[in-house]
């Protein structure tokens, strides 16, 4: 077998998931996706332009990225932080500027998001206990 021929043949079998699909699991718009993704794993993939340029993702960052943004195919809303924690945005605000890596987030990124990936949202729920 030529050379040409085992790479068409690694490609054909390297699985690999679309954006989209991965935004489906989520059930979130890919926006969403590459938000959290430029967030919470730019340490996968190097730097905020390869993520926005990238379609497909091997089996491996899959692995990656659920370990990251957590296993269960949904978000949570900022408002369903709130009534979880039975406490207000500015207690959890406070909360996390004084303590970012036990929430596993900043003050700013908290700002910026609407929708949480679910790893995070409980980290958020249970520090706040």
């Amino acid at each position: 077998m030529s050379i040409d021929n085992c790479s068409q043949q690694q490609k054909t079998q390297t699985k690999t998931t679309s954006k989209s699909t991965l935004s489906a699991y989520y059930q979130i718009d890919r926006t969403t996706l590459n938000k959290w993704l430029i967030l919470f794993c730019t340490d996968i993939f190097g730097d905020e332009k390869t993520i926005i340029n990238l379609r497909n993702f091997t089996d491996l960052q899959i692995g990656k990225i659920k370990e990251k943004l957590g296993l269960e195919p949904q978000f949570y809303w900022k408002k369903d932080l709130i009534k979880i924690a039975e406490t207000d945005y500015k207690t959890i605000r406070d909360n996390i500027k004084l303590f970012p890596q036990t929430y596993g987030i900043s003050e700013n990124d908290y700002r910026s998001l609407s929708k949480f990936p679910p790893k995070i949202a409980q980290r958020i729920i249970n520090a706040l206990g």
